[in-house]
């Protein structure tokens, strides 16, 4: 009996058009080094950022007589967000960019 994909058994991952299996080669994953730099560029300012933002915004005094409302200080976390994924995709940038010119004058 067939499986869904016209593939019988498991050992004929490596003979069908769908790709081969992590045991004839390993894992390769999709990612870049610069990806990895970035991502990680980006939770280092990101994550002091936007605790900073959400300690200012829970810390708010609030006035006798006027209503308190107390949450997240939008114009705060948006730039915090936008310099976080800037930094992030600068240093994926950055990165692979170097990694690429390194490797084309060898």
């Amino acid at each position: 009996m067939s499986g869904p994909s016209g593939i019988d058994n498991i050992a004929d991952i490596d003979r069908s058009p769908y790709g081969r299996s992590m045991s004839s080669e390993g894992y390769k994953p999709g990612t870049t080094r610069g990806g990895l730099c970035g991502c990680l560029a980006a939770a280092f300012v990101g994550l002091p950022l936007a605790s900073f933002v959400l300690l200012v915004s829970s810390l708010g005094d609030c006035v006798p007589d006027v209503p308190c409302k107390h949450g997240i200080i939008w114009s705060l976390m948006l730039p915090s967000i936008t310099i976080a994924t800037a930094v992030g995709f600068a240093t994926r940038w950055a990165v692979n960019w170097f990694i690429d010119r390194r490797g084309s004058d060898s």
